[in-house]
């Protein structure tokens, strides 16, 4: 496939992963971060798979963390990222420091903690470096997550304090 060729098609694949996650229905949502989730190892420039990756993340990753809507998404969204940030190293630092700032944010949310507390987990465990400068961070408001009456929060909440102690 010539190098045009394969261009457009990634920018046609962009746009129908971009309608898949910003669908309303939660299994085309689930579709398009299965997909970004798979792309992540796909062989092409690196600057670009990582932009566009990162790119069709943001906005279920925003919608999830405001709204603590279907777990199902929260987790695999969490999970997508954290794949991404393990194989991309540097190039989406920032991107990966405004996820990190905004779960923090979150973390004190009851109805978006769980998105707030996978999304620490999965970068401390993915991006230690990014995400060393915000364990203290974190320390402060895992109390948050650990009083939590729900046992899955107070679980995963454990999960990301034993990932941030391990930095």
């Amino acid at each position: 496939m010539s190098g045009e060729t394969f261009s457009l098609f990634m920018n046609d694949l962009n746009r129908f992963i971009m309608e898949l996650v910003n669908s309303v229905i939660i299994q085309e949502k689930l579709s398009g971060i299965s997909v970004v989730y798979e792309l992540i190892d796909l062989d092409f420039d690196d600057a670009t798979k990582t932009n566009v990756l990162a790119n069709n993340l943001r906005q279920p990753l925003k919608l999830t963390l405001a709204s603590g809507s279907d777990s199902a998404i929260i987790r695999l969204a969490a999970k997508t990222l954290g794949r991404l940030a393990q194989i991309s190293g540097l190039m989406i630092a920032e991107y990966l420091q405004s996820e990190v700032k905004r779960a923090l944010e979150w973390i004190t949310s009851e109805r978006s903690i769980l998105a707030a507390v996978l999304i620490i987990k999965e970068l401390a465990q993915n991006a230690p470096t990014i995400f060393y400068i915000h364990v203290f961070s974190f320390f402060d408001k895992v109390w948050f997550g650990l009083r939590d009456t729900r046992l899955q929060v107070r679980e995963i909440t454990g999960e990301a304090l034993k990932a941030s102690l391990q930095i």
